[in-house]
């Protein structure tokens, strides 16, 4: 989701970043990603971080992720 998507989902003005990534654990757990993505004037959509091998970032506590979006990671 985009900055804009989580700010508007969660009635916040907190998320600025250009991506984040969501993960469910249950209905009372989920860790949100700010992903590192510097592409200026690119959109960023499931389309293109799906054409990426990996994506990385860090959570809301400051954990670094790395983010396989293939099969396999190079």
């Amino acid at each position: 989701m985009s900055g804009q998507e989580m700010n508007e989902a969660t009635n916040t003005y907190k998320y600025n970043g250009p991506a984040y990534a969501i993960i469910f654990w249950s209905q009372e757990q989920v860790t949100v990603i700010k992903l590192d993505m510097l592409y200026p004037g690119v959109d960023i959509s499931c389309t293109f971080i799906n054409s990426l091998f990996k994506v990385e970032g860090k959570d809301q506590d400051g954990d670094y992720w790395s983010i396989c979006t293939h099969n396999y990671c190079i």
